[in-house]
């Protein structure tokens, strides 16, 4: 699940862009709103991706990874 701020964003563009590509091997879903998702300690802001599993916790956020992306494509 990517949370992003802006449909407009860099992060989102390079996520959708990466979604498309793997669509036929895994389920990509997007949001502005992270308020319904599950929470830890502090509510999910984006731009991150929620990674849900199904043992410990169910689900892992990965803020790092869409920066160093990002950073990776300049």
């Amino acid at each position: 699940m990517g949370v992003f701020s802006s449909y407009d964003s860099e992060e989102f563009t390079i996520f959708t862009s990466v979604a498309n590509e793997l669509r036929s091997d895994y389920e990509f879903k997007h949001t502005l709103d992270a308020s319904f998702l599950p929470t830890k300690e502090t509510a999910l802001t984006g731009p991150a991706i929620r990674l849900f599993k199904k043992f410990d916790e169910g689900f892992s956020d990965l803020k790092v990874i869409i920066h160093l992306f990002v950073s990776s494509l300049e």
